[in-house]
């Protein structure tokens, strides 16, 4: 007997977007690129990039991160030292969760002192919570965002809208920071969550 055809977005598209299928997915489909317009952002709020923990040779080539790491670095087990970290990370097999953990873990750490961080709006979720708990400014993004392939074309099957956490350490510079990530936000027709 075969089994039936899920009726579901394409699968072989799903890792990114968090379905139970990503557990048959393998990691080449977690290349889900940043539209080039929300690097931009993330570029002018952080002041630069210095750090793409979770990434690859071509997609630096978008985002233009002064260091990066690869799948075979191994970003769970590199120290994320830096000014500032963007990431955008891997969701097969539940790699959110601890590529989350990591984040706010260096940040604690001190290990930098500004980063960003874009995905899913997944507001059940503990990973979503301890990021929520820990940035001090975030934004639910107005619309879905169109993630792009390696070839920068479009690609379909987003499900789900997106999150943007901002981490800042305080001290100098840090108001500055959060007045531009709300700036940023604003003129894209979101609205700006602070942490009191």
């Amino acid at each position: 007997m075969t089994k039936p055809k899920l009726s579901i977005a394409d699968s072989s598209r799903l890792g990114y977007v968090g379905t139970d299928v990503r557990k048959t997915i393998d990691s080449r489909n977690d290349d889900w690129y940043t539209p080039t317009e929300w690097l931009h952002l993330a570029d002018r709020v952080l002041k630069g990039i210095d750090l793409d923990p979770f990434s690859s040779d071509s997609a630096n080539k978008r985002v233009g991160a002064k260091r990066y790491f690869t799948i075979s670095d191994n970003a769970f087990k590199q120290e994320w030292e830096a000014e500032s970290v963007w990431m955008n990370p891997p969701y097969t097999r539940g790699l959110v969760s601890k590529a989350a953990d990591k984040f706010i873990h260096e940040f604690e750490l001190g290990n930098f002192k500004r980063g960003m961080i874009l995905v899913n709006n997944m507001t059940d979720t503990r990973w979503f919570k301890r990021l929520d708990d820990v940035a001090v400014m975030s934004s639910n993004l107005t619309g879905r965002i169109a993630f792009e392939n390696g070839a920068g074309q479009r690609i379909s099957g987003n499900t789900r809208g997106q999150t943007l956490f901002l981490f800042c350490s305080k001290g100098r510079g840090a108001n500055y920071i959060k007045k531009r990530f709300a700036e940023e936000i604003k003129a894209r027709g979101s609205n700006v969550k602070v942490k009191v």
